[in-house]
């Protein structure tokens, strides 16, 4: 049902994508939730990505599903809602999503990481929400993450893969026709989960950051415009990273990134210097067992806040920007069990950012069978753009988790305290 006088939505993924309203004052340092709204996904779903996949101007949804090999998309109806979603099939084990334009044809397709067959899916979109059949492109071992850039300059969009077994990162220069070029390997760190894209030393060419989990860092590879990346950095962040993200967090015009860590419980912040180098991280207290970060304006002061997937606490912590770098206590909402990520983008299309996330549940049955359920991640992926997980500016926020019921999603949405707190429903 619509919802009238909405100031955001905040949204996040389970084994369900649901929808959850959540209210907030303008410039307030305070941030609550009202509803929530389920769309069923498929069998485990470990990411989420956001996109127009019908081009009708509204934001789909894409998931990756590590029980049932394939993608599930959710065309979205422009109010928050979504249709029943459709599956198409993806690598073995798809730990990953991302979205991008790879055959220059104005309609957005998909890449999905595969841990298991140890390759990346590309997907090209048909333009009416149905992808045609997966092609696969060989990575490193055990892809956990894929993103998106052109990282050679030629126009085309790139892929970018964090391999967790063999540690490295795979980079797979497109060819403008949707197929992609063999692998090249680039060192990482001990166990990367994530990578993201920024231009760190702000030399016009893309570099990567990659959480590493077992060397408690990020490595910072700065591209060299041509495809290739320099021998990578090591920066501190928490005891054992699982996220990272990009946003200019001290309003200096420069890019800085957000670690969520799981043992540490905390998000480390590293401002950027310029020059592809990181001060000391500063560690700001999240939930139990981060395990995503996003990034946007939550309560718009102009200032980038952050949004934690907390798997431990069953929880998404909120921490808001004081524009120097540093970051309020968090606030903390229950959403589902086993968080995984979280993503920001606008869903009903009234200009505010929202959440999305993933998370990863995992319920034990009585018998001989264990029964895991993951949640998916949502973030927003931008053909030719940094992807730190923001889109524009404004107040709405949404957000995707996993939801509390096997194969679904959820989303919440973020309104304004001054306005009519209107409930979209409880899944």
């Amino acid at each position: 049902m619509p919802i009238s006088n909405k100031k955001g939505v905040l949204v996040w993924t389970i084994l369900a994508v649901s929808h959850l309203l959540f209210i907030a004052a303008a410039q307030a340092q305070s941030v609550s939730f009202i509803a929530r709204l389920d769309f069923g996904a498929g069998s485990l779903p470990s990411s989420l990505a956001v996109g127009d996949f019908n081009v009708d101007g509204v934001l789909d949804l894409a998931v990756a599903n590590s029980g049932y090999n394939n993608v599930s998309v959710l065309l979205g109806n422009g109010d928050g809602n979504f249709q029943a979603a459709r599956s198409f099939g993806a690598g073995s084990g798809p730990s990953s999503v991302a979205v991008g334009d790879f055959n220059g044809d104005g309609v957005l397709d998909l890449a999905v990481a595969n841990s298991g067959s140890n390759d990346v899916s590309v997907l090209l979109s048909n333009g009416d929400g149905s992808f045609q059949a997966a092609q696969s492109f060989g990575a490193g071992t055990g892809p956990s993450s894929v993103a998106v850039g052109d990282f050679n300059g030629d126009g085309v969009l790139d892929l970018a893969v964090a391999n967790y077994v063999s540690n490295n990162v795979s980079v797979l220069l497109g060819n403008g026709d949707g197929s992609f070029q063999a692998a090249q390997n680039f060192g990482a760190g001990s166990h990367p989960l994530s990578v993201a894209v920024g231009d760190f030393n702000r030399d016009g060419a893309l570099d990567l950051a990659v959480a590493d989990s077992d060397s408690n860092n990020v490595s910072v590879l700065l591209g060299n415009g041509d495809g290739s990346f320099r021998a990578a950095r090591s920066f501190g962040a928490g005891s054992h990273p699982s996220f990272v993200a990009v946003g200019d967090f001290n309003v200096d015009g420069v890019l800085d990134l957000a670690v969520a860590n799981s043992y540490s419980n905390n998000v480390s912040v590293l401002l950027g210097n310029g020059d592809g180098n990181f001060q000391a991280a500063r560690s700001f207290g999240a939930g139990s067992g981060p395990s995503s970060v996003a990034v946007g304006d939550f309560n718009g002061d102009g200032a980038l806040d952050l949004a934690v997937a907390n798997q431990g606490s069953n929880n998404v912590s909120v921490l808001l920007g004081n524009r120097d770098g540093s970051f309020g206590v968090a606030q903390n909402f229950a959403v589902g069990r086993f968080l995984w990520s979280v993503a920001v983008d606008d869903f009903n299309g009234d200009g505010w950012l929202g959440l999305g996330r993933s998370q990863r549940a995992f319920q034990r049955r009585v018998g001989a069978f264990g029964q895991r359920r993951w949640e998916l991640s949502g973030r927003a992926e931008f053909p030719g753009r940094e992807h730190s997980g923001v889109r524009g500016s404004g107040r709405l926020q949404s957000r995707w988790v996993a939801g509390p019921r096997r194969g679904q999603l959820q989303f919440q949405q973020r309104l304004g305290a001054d306005q009519q707190h209107a409930a979209v429903g409880a899944g």
